[in-house]
């Protein structure tokens, strides 16, 4: 798989997969033609724990080159969860191949909170409201009273499944374009058994296989490995 662009971040998960996407948000684009190449299982399975809230959500947040690792400090000590996947990747260099820790998606950040918190985080005149803002979901309308697009949110379960996938240590998920992911039956469907299990998605057909789609509007779609129909059972939408 094709790996986006690489930076220094914190543990936060792992992934392992065959083809990169285009992600664009705020203007923004990295595409795989910034990969680092082929990644390999981590081994490492740690989807971050949280407590549900009232109104609070999964924000996605980007961090300018460079400050994930502060950004994500930041949250920290506002007590404020956060996700980071990472993957480990093979690197070459001088002729030597090493095991490397790189992010799935460099810059971005899954932040566990209340847009009003945010809001305040990234509007204060403190340090940190100069290398992190929203990430804004351009497939909604502009909003009237900011004159912006809307901050991406990942609604939970979408976000529990993309946790799951993405710390599975399974290397054969893809993250890929939604014109490459054929439904086999568009069921919506919970993974049962395996290493998917607790995934909830869409059964579709991918790399000629049949694997279970988790869609994040305005992100990317994730596929799972291949999936037996034994391992899914059907669910509502």
């Amino acid at each position: 798989m094709e790996k986006f662009d690489t930076e220094k971040q914190p543990d936060a998960g792992s992934l392992s997969g065959e083809k990169a996407v285009e992600v664009s948000g705020d203007g923004t684009k990295v595409s795989p033609e910034n990969a680092c190449g082929k990644c390999v299982r981590s081994g490492m399975r740690a989807p971050v724990e949280y407590v549900k809230k009232p109104g609070h959500q999964w924000y996605v947040l980007r961090a300018t080159y460079g400050r994930n690792a502060l950004a994500v400090e930041e949250f920290a000590r506002r007590e404020i969860p956060t996700y980071t996947p990472m993957c480990m990747c093979e690197h070459s260099r001088k002729g030597e191949r090493k095991r490397v820790k790189r992010p799935l998606m460099p810059g971005l950040i899954f932040a566990y909170s209340t847009r009003d918190v945010l809001k305040n985080l990234l509007g204060n005149s403190d340090q940190a409201s100069l290398y992190i803002r929203f990430y804004r979901n351009r497939t909604l309308p502009v909003e009237p009273t900011t004159g912006k697009h809307p901050p991406l949110v990942v609604p939970d379960r979408d976000m529990q499944s993309f946790m799951l996938i993405t710390t599975s240590g399974n290397e054969h998920f893809m993250v890929i374009e939604p014109s490459l992911c054929h439904f086999k039956s568009g069921d919506m469907v919970r993974i049962v058994r395996g290493q998917f299990e607790g995934v909830v998605g869409k059964v579709v057909r991918a790399a000629g296989q049949q694997r279970v789609a988790v869609s994040i509007d305005g992100l990317c779609t994730l596929v799972t490995a291949y999936v037996p129909t034994a391992f899914m059972e059907r669910m509502e939408a």
